[in-house]
C-alpha cells in the first residue's frame, strides 16, 4: 500500500491521541490483535517503498517495518501498534 493509504488505515485504530517524543517524533499507539503477515504482505510491501527492519526479536508477534521516503516506523509486538 502506499504511505498515505497505509496511515489513512492505520488511524481508524488509533484510540489514544498523538503523542511526541523528547527527539520530537509523532507517536500513535492501538491495539489490533492478530500477528504481523498482514504488514509482511499487504499493508508495508517494499514495492510500495517499506522495508523490513530486521532484529533477533522478530517471531510471528513482533516486527517492524521502514518508510525511509515517508520517515515512518511500524512497529507490531504482541498485537500492539506503534
Amino acid at each position: 500500500m502506499k504511505i498515505d493509504k497505509v496511515l489513512t488505515l492505520l488511524n481508524k485504530f488509533f484510540n489514544e491521541e498523538e503523542e511526541t517524543n523528547k527527539r520530537g517524533n509523532k507517536i500513535r499507539r492501538a491495539y489490533i490483535g492478530g500477528d504481523r503477515y498482514i504488514f509482511d504482505f499487504k499493508i508495508c510491501s517494499p514495492r510500495d517503498g517499506w522495508q523490513q527492519y530486521d532484529t533477533s526479536q522478530d517471531a510471528w508477534y513482533f516486527g517492524v517495518w521502514i518508510h525511509p521516503e515517508g520517515r515512518v516506523t511500524i512497529t507490531f509486538a504482541e498485537g500492539d501498534l506503534s
